[in-house]
């Protein structure tokens, strides 16, 4: 948090990741707080083929990844300024995320 907050008044161009319980403590650091979201069946097939990561290859963390979607993605998506679709494909996500970080720069 000191990290954060020792931004404050600082024009930094910075993407985070929140997942924690007191992340709405942070969303005024930032201009945009962003969503990326996508079908349950993407995520699992996602999940399925990936090699970098073994969480969500057993039944109970696939069983975790689909009660998080319902009940947390909702909380997400309530807060968000912005919900990007992940189901695009990868260069457009991440085309779509530096005009973001360029609008918040002032480029």
């Amino acid at each position: 948090m000191a990290k954060l907050t020792g931004h404050i008044g600082q024009r930094v161009s910075t993407v985070r990741q929140f997942p924690m319980p007191n992340q709405g403590r942070f969303y005024p650091l930032f201009d945009h707080i962003v969503l990326l979201s996508a079908p349950a069946e993407t995520l699992l097939a996602r999940i399925a083929t990936r090699t970098t990561n073994p969480y969500g290859k057993r039944p109970e963390e696939r069983d975790a990844v689909l009660h998080h979607l319902t009940t947390v993605e909702p909380l997400l998506r309530a807060t968000a300024t912005v919900e990007i679709d992940a189901i695009a494909p990868i260069g457009s996500v991440v085309q779509q995320l530096e005009e973001l970080a360029g609008r918040s720069a002032g480029i």
